[in-house]
């Protein structure tokens, strides 16, 4: 094994899986939308409000409505992917993945893949969470703290454009 050929087993975390999950649906146009739904109901029930156009309860319940369409995808996120830790092997069953400048290599419960670096379309990178995206919905997910102990950032950098990595400094 060369110095830039890692082998490792990796456990994933529900607050790993959680932030990783949280980042891929709020970075696609739902998840802005989203966002600005909320905002535009507090927003416009204000100025309703404001012009007299609604009652005080009316803007209640917009507000209401604007912070519980905010909350509500991280709230079900967060038991989506503890319920994921639990019931889901990919995430439950610890992974081994060997990362080298051929690509990544996968190993769990007796299934291995093998991943080129060309075939990884883009490596997002969050607080607590790297994925490698092998398809547009679907990606190899590992905790960060795997990700920088076992200083992976040299490897994909000299194997993935540039444009391709998103969230690593």
């Amino acid at each position: 094994m060369g110095n830039r050929d890692k082998k490792f087993k990796v456990q994933m975390t529900k607050e790993a899986l959680f932030d990783f999950m949280l980042h891929h649906s709020y970075s696609g146009l739902t998840g802005i939308f989203s966002i600005v739904f909320s905002v535009a109901f507090i927003v416009v029930g204000a100025v309703m409000y404001s012009n007299g156009k609604i009652s005080m309860n009316w803007l209640g319940a917009l507000i209401f409505i604007g912070i519980a369409m905010a909350f509500s995808t991280p709230f079900q996120l967060r038991n989506d992917a503890a319920r994921q830790m639990k019931n889901n092997a990919l995430y439950r069953d610890p992974v081994s993945y060997g990362v080298s400048d051929r690509g990544i290599a996968v190993n769990q419960n007796k299934n291995k893949k093998f991943f080129t670096w060309k075939q990884i379309i883009k490596v997002r990178v969050t607080k607590k969470a790297v994925g490698f995206y092998y398809e547009k919905q679907f990606a190899l997910v590992m905790p960060r703290e795997v990700f920088d102990q076992q200083g992976l950032k040299e490897i994909v950098e000299a194997n993935m454009p540039a444009e391709a990595i998103k969230g690593l400094k």
